[in-house]
């Protein structure tokens, strides 16, 4: 592996405003290769807070590589109030870490690489940015690979404590294997299956999940019921939407707010209040 994948100093940005001025940083460091590397940015811990409030906003976008011009201005835009982050086809670079950050400075970011794209010269995968410091950050590669390019996707498991609960909220943040047989995918759903199936307590697994066929929806949502989660219905529309879900166990929706607006990426946003609702579906027997 290259040295630069390895370990790379990419940007410190010092933000002013008219508290003290905060200093941001990205950085990308080494993981366990069988976990894959990972891209970190934006707030350190030391500057978010110490957990999610018990009523937070989740935003989960497929950004396409920041392919389309004033992505960042409608990442701004819609995510100043969000307190949990799901970005798929996110890109290391460093001016858009650098722009990331400055569009909203209180989230802190952590990105499973999944592959080299050699058209912007950096890492894509999954980023998860929060509000809260994450209690546990582990990125994972999909068991299986794209035909032909023989690339993987990434998978950006997390968890923050929530409110004064006591209850940990997981997280997984995925971007489905894509062009491969029904086989295949249902090994990535599997891989993310194993990941969670031990967490008791409140649970989010939302990102593109390319269910673009029947069987692979039904086996999706069949295998998140066995676990208590549900698909939630966020009103989306179009055709590539329905490649985008996230499913959730011990929360309700209080509200989801349509984004068809938006049109800096091939997917729309998903923007949804979640409240932590221990009885809001449970692991079924």
């Amino acid at each position: 592996m290259k040295i630069h994948a390895l370990l790379l100093s990419l940007a410190l940005v010092a933000v002013t405003t008219a508290a003290p001025a905060k200093v941001y940083c990205a950085q990308v460091y080494p993981t366990p290769v069988d976990n894959g590397p990972i891209s970190r940015f934006g707030a350190m811990n030391s500057q978010v807070q110490d957990r999610l409030p018990e009523l937070f906003r989740l935003l989960v976008w497929n950004v396409k590589k920041n392919e389309i011009k004033g992505m960042v201005e409608d990442y701004r835009q819609i995510s100043q109030d969000a307190h949990l982050v799901l970005l798929q086809e996110m890109i290391d670079q460093p001016q858009l870490m650098v722009d990331m950050t400055l569009a909203k400075p209180d989230l802190t970011w952590t990105m499973a690489r999944a592959f080299f794209w050699k058209s912007t010269q950096s890492y894509t995968g999954v980023a998860t940015g929060s509000t809260a410091r994450p209690i546990r950050m582990e990125p994972y590669l999909s068991p299986v690979a794209e035909p032909i390019a023989k690339t993987p996707k990434s998978v950006m498991l997390s968890e923050y404590e929530i409110g004064n609960s006591g209850a940990r909220l997981m997280v997984v943040n995925i971007h489905a294997i894509n062009f491969v047989s029904q086989s295949s995918f249902a090994a990535h759903i599997d891989q993310v299956v194993s990941l969670i199936r031990d967490h008791v307590g409140p649970l989010v697994v939302a990102g593109d999940f390319n269910t673009w066929t029947d069987p692979r929806l039904i086996y999706l949502e069949r295998a998140m019921n066995k676990l208590g989660l549900k698909n939630l219905d966020l009103g989306k529309a179009g055709w590539l939407n329905a490649f985008d879900h996230v499913f959730a166990r011990g929360l309700r929706v209080e509200q989801s707010i349509g984004l068809d607006r938006i049109v800096t990426s091939d997917h729309k946003p998903l923007l949804v209040d979640l409240v932590y609702d221990p009885h809001a579906v449970s692991p079924l027997p």
